[in-house]
Order: C-alpha cells, then structure tokens, then sequence
C-alpha cells in the first residue's frame, strides 16, 4: 500500500489565523473481510451439500465420509488461520495508521515551530529593513536640504556676479569714452603745441635739429649740449633727467617731463633761447628735437670729447 503525505510550505505572511490542515489517516474497513469469511462459509457449505449430493450419486460408502470430514475440518482450521492472519494484518496496520498519526502530529507541531520562527525572523528582518531605510532616507533628506541650501547660495552668487559683470561693463565702457576723449584732448593739445612751438621757431628763425637720446648715457645733442635720460614712464609718456651746459658747467634738472613741452635753457654767451622738445618716449630712449637759435655762437673747440654724439634723426614734417 502506497501513502501520500502533503506537506504545507512555510508562509512567509503574517497571518495568525492560519488553519493547519491535520493528516487523517483513511481508518480501514473491516466490512469487505467479513463478507469474505461469509463468501468462504458458504462457498464451504455449498461444497460440503454438494459433495454429499455428488457421493450419493456415485454410491460412495459412509465409511469415507469421515475421510472427508476431517478434510473438512482440515480445511477449517485453514479458515481460521487465515482469519488469524487477517486479524493480524489488520492490527498492524491499525499500528501503522497509529505510529502515521504521531508521524503526523510531530511533522505539524515541527512546522508550526518552523512558521513562528520564520514569522519572528520575517518581522526582524523587516524591523531591521525599516530603520535602515528610515536612516537611509534621513540621511538623503539632510542631503537634500543641503544641497538646495548651496542651489540657492550659488544662484543668489551668480545674480550678484551678474549684476557686478554690468556694472564692470558699464564702467569699462564709461572709461573708455572718458579715455577716448582724454586721448583726443591730448592729441589736439600736442597739435597745438607744435603748431605753437613751429611758430616760435619761425618767429624766432631758429633751427631744429632732431636727436634720439638712449636711457641712462650722457649724450651729446649739439656741441655745448648735453642731455641724460636717467628714467622713462611709457605709460604717461614721462622722462627725467639733466641737461648739461659746457662749457660752464652747469646742470638744469627736469624731472617727470612730458612730451611735447618745451625745456627753456639760455647759455651765457646766447641771447636767445633754446628749446628742448620730447615727442615721444620708450622704455629705452627718448626721441625729439632741439630748437637752437640762428645767431647763436659756438665756441671753438668746446669740450665735448667725453660725451656720445645723439644718433642725427630726418626732419619730420608734422
């Protein structure tokens, strides 16, 4: 005989009132082995009258009968052997179905164990998950804040960086305008002064005569003038230095001088004056003319062996 025990799998859910389905085992019917010892009796009755019937017929003697009859009584006590072993058989069994249903009750009670275990594993493992989700997530939120904290802090830093960008651009535009129109003031202001200087020279019929000076070398223009440039300011077109008169020996000082602003100087022995313009100015050199009147005298042999002769530079026209 062939038993098929169904196993209930573990809910994993939280459910309490869960019914456990019990294992019953089919308690066996004794009915079907009655009748068959009934079947067996009458059959056994059916061949004794049979027989009896079967021996008059063929005149058998009586004295064979108790042959038969122990035969027949043989073959009861195999009736009640067998019935024997079929009451037997049907308490082992009845043992079997006893020892499936303590199988049964220890199977059931192992699996309830098994599912409150589980349960109480389940609402760990679910406790657990929570609170470090619940972690997680206030960790994310501090996150958050903080990073629309710096979101805000850097567009508020942005708007003001746009702002000042304007007004740096707006500033840049006024100092452009305003040097423009410094710029051009100057240039017509230089123009003036050349026309004005160009006039002077005519009026006072002198005679130009153009140098270019190197920084830092005592340079002489003209036989009796010297000029040196101890410092030049590109930016603001600016130069200082000293000129020297020979053969008297005397020094005139011009300190932060600009371009075309004439340097006024009389020699001793001159009646008119001279004028030293600047026109421009390098980081190297200066480069402009000197004005020297037309009657002016120049001593013979003046000393002027020490002194570097200015490089001579072709007349501009301006």
């Amino acid at each position: 005989m062939m038993l098929n025990l169904d196993e209930r799998a573990i809910n994993d859910g939280r459910g309490e009132g869960d019914d456990v389905k019990r294992f019953e085992p089919e308690r066996p019917r004794q009915t079907g082995l009655w009748v068959a010892l009934a079947l067996l009796l009458c059959a056994s009755v059916a061949a004794g009258v049979y027989g009896y019937r079967a021996l008059k017929d063929a005149g058998i003697q009586l004295a064979q009968v108790p042959g038969m009859m122990n035969s027949v009584a043989d073959l009861s006590g195999r009736f009640r052997s067998m019935e024997q072993t079929a009451g037997a058989w049907a308490g082992d069994k009845q043992k079997l179905f006893d020892r499936l249903g303590s199988l049964e009750r220890r199977v059931n009670a192992s699996l309830q164990k098994a599912r409150e275990h589980a349960d109480t594993v389940t609402d760990q493992l679910r406790t657990q998950i929570e609170d470090e989700m619940d972690e997680r997530a206030a960790v994310a939120d501090g996150r958050l804040d903080k990073l629309e904290v710096a979101q805000a802090s850097n567009q508020a830093q942005f708007a003001q960086l746009r702002t000042d960008l304007a007004n740096a651009r707006q500033e840049i535009a006024s100092l452009r305008r305003s040097s423009e129109s410094e710029f051009a003031s100057l240039h017509r202001n230089a123009e003036q002064t050349d026309r004005a200087v160009e006039a002077l020279g005519r009026r006072f019929d002198r005679q130009r005569i153009d140098f270019e000076v190197a920084k830092n070398r005592d340079t002489a223009i003209i036989p009796g003038v010297a000029l040196k440039v101890t410092d030049t300011d590109v930016r603001y077109q600016q130069f200082s230095g000293w000129i020297r008169l020979l053969p008297e020996a005397r020094f005139l000082w011009v300190n932060e001088h600009g371009i075309h602003q004439p340097v006024a100087f009389y020699r001793q022995r001159d009646s008119q004056p001279f004028d030293l313009v600047v026109t421009r100015v390098t980081a190297e050199s200066i480069v402009g003319y000197l004005l020297k009147p037309a009657d002016a005298n120049q001593q013979a042999g003046a000393p002027v062996a020490s002194l570097e002769l200015a490089a001579p530079l072709a007349r501009q026209e301006d």
